[in-house]
């Protein structure tokens, strides 16, 4: 899969690393806190890196909305100049929104998680059918999965189960995404 490419890495690294070692150890522990928060509201991709190694406690819902409509922009994101070749994509948004949606559905959001499924295979489906081999294909799918299977569980109207299913089915761009058990959803 092809994943968004990294800045070119200085000719010594380790050189420079030891430097912003030695920088950092001389920063009182607020400081170093203020500058990682600041480097949070500068560069926001930082934080889905500083969530593996500190537990940072979830957002309001509000704001998990927000951010999970942000991932989709970015997961969803080409350059249309790059059309029909490999292009980059943000895998990692794919997770933030795949991790994010199961989030929203413990906090009882399933309509939101149902909207924005709709909204992500929109996006996507037109990425995938403008990439060259597809490669966000299974991301996409495993996130529009979440939802199916949420659905699935839910005892939701028969009538709105299959309202939502053909409009995930009229988002589908490709014609060809379907997530596992979402025709049987629509019956």
């Amino acid at each position: 899969m092809a994943k968004l490419k990294k800045p070119p890495r200085l000719v010594d690294a380790k050189a420079a690393e030891e430097r912003l070692r030695t920088g950092l150890k001389k920063l009182k522990k607020d400081d170093l806190i203020d500058l990682l928060v600041k480097c949070v509201n500068e560069v926001p991709d930082v934080m889905p890196t500083l969530e593996e190694y500190v537990e940072i406690s979830d957002p309001a819902y509000d704001e998990l909305l927000q951010i999970t409509r942000i991932a989709i922009d970015k997961a969803t994101y080409f350059n249309p100049r790059e059309i029909n070749s490999n292009f980059d994509y943000d895998s990692l948004a794919y997770e933030t929104v795949k991790k994010n949606f199961s989030k929203l559905i413990k906090l009882d959001g399933l309509s939101d998680v149902m909207e924005l499924a709709v909204e992500l295979l929109n996006a996507g489906s037109y990425q995938v059918s403008l990439s060259d081999e597809a490669e966000m294909l299974d991301e996409l799918v495993a996130c529009v999965s979440v939802a199916t299977a949420a659905v699935k569980k839910a005892q939701l109207d028969p009538d709105v189960r299959r309202a939502w299913v053909a409009k995930l089915m009229k988002a589908d761009r490709s014609g060809f995404i379907f997530p596992p058990g979402l025709k049987s959803l629509g019956k």
